[in-house]
């Protein structure tokens, strides 16, 4: 499947967790009680979606544009972002434009306004500009 492809086929990144600057509009790291840098619960694509890296994954995006009607000089690179197990979370945060997210492997859930989703392997789901986060299990 399209997970198996990807997991192994990805160089992921974790990085530290950091938050907007409230005096200077900067962003800003964040840290945890015992003043240690605190790294974000879900790792990242080094590179983002590369295509002709991954065939399987690079069909289903074109698949997903056409049928959404997503014009693809408007996204640019598309991101994937991997959580590794139950542990692995995203804060709740908010993006400036539309998400279209396709959800592989064990099931998790996806908060949208605080309402719960839970999202199983190859389920697709699109949303605005609404507060989102993937919360512990």
């Amino acid at each position: 499947g399209i997970y198996e492809e990807v997991l192994p086929n990805t160089d992921w990144v974790q990085p530290m967790a950091d938050g907007p600057g409230f005096k200077d509009g900067g962003s800003r790291l964040k840290y945890d009680k015992e003043g240690r840098m605190r790294p974000q619960g879900n790792q990242h694509a080094k590179d983002g979606l590369i295509p002709g890296r991954m065939p399987k994954l690079d069909k289903l995006v074109q698949k997903l544009l056409s049928e959404k009607d997503i014009d693809d000089r408007v996204l640019k690179r598309p991101g994937l972002l991997w959580y590794p197990d139950g542990t692995s979370d995203a804060i709740p945060h908010r993006h400036e434009c539309w998400t279209a997210l396709i959800s592989f492997g064990a099931p998790r859930i996806l908060t949208i306004d605080n309402h719960p989703v839970l999202l199983r392997d190859g389920d697709l789901i699109v949303f605005g500009t609404q507060r989102h986060g993937v919360p512990r299990m």
